[in-house]
């Protein structure tokens, strides 16, 4: 597993758990719901940039080659 690899699985490790909480009701109000939202939007984001950047080094190292 590669550091991209693992930063992402650490992200959706994350983002379950944000997902868990607010299953299990655990946005106790208005604000924490938003702030577990917010986080999931978050780690969403990164975990795009994470595979457009994994992409990017794909293809970089494709050209290297030829």
């Amino acid at each position: 597993m590669n550091e991209i690899e693992l930063l992402k699985k650490q992200n959706d490790e994350f983002r379950q758990q944000a997902i868990d909480k607010l299953a299990t009701g655990g946005g106790k109000d208005y604000v924490e719901y938003r702030e577990l939202v917010g986080g999931i939007r978050g780690l969403d984001h990164a975990n795009y940039n994470l595979q457009d950047l994994k992409q990017r080094i794909e293809r970089l190292n494709r050209s290297e080659e030829h």
